[in-house]
């Protein structure tokens, strides 16, 4: 009987190791496939990263240049001609067509 658990406790010692090993394997595996994903993202996500932020700043000045150089101006002018439309209406009368 004594021989009999000492071969079932031998055998479930191997099987231990091997367990063990085949777990230290994996964890090899998942560590060399983590470092390559994060390689990855270092040279694919960065760069597209970088164009985002590229295109957000070309986006902001255009927004800029035409609130600066057509908005503004157009508003400008628009309220300089409504107001000597109106100051004609004053002066006039009825004399002008409505707009």
């Amino acid at each position: 009987m004594e021989q009999v658990l000492d071969t079932i406790r031998d055998i479930t010692f191997v099987l231990i190791a091997l367990e063990t090993f085949a777990v230290l394997g994996l964890l090899i595996l998942l560590i060399r496939h983590l470092l390559r994903l994060v390689r990855i993202l270092r040279t694919g996500v960065a760069p597209i990263l970088e164009d985002a932020q590229q295109a957000a700043r070309t986006t902001r000045a255009t927004a800029e240049f035409v609130g600066e150089h057509v908005v503004k101006p157009t508003a400008e002018a628009r309220g300089k001609l409504s107001g000597l439309r109106r100051a004609m209406q004053v002066l006039f009368g009825d004399l002008l067509p409505p707009h």
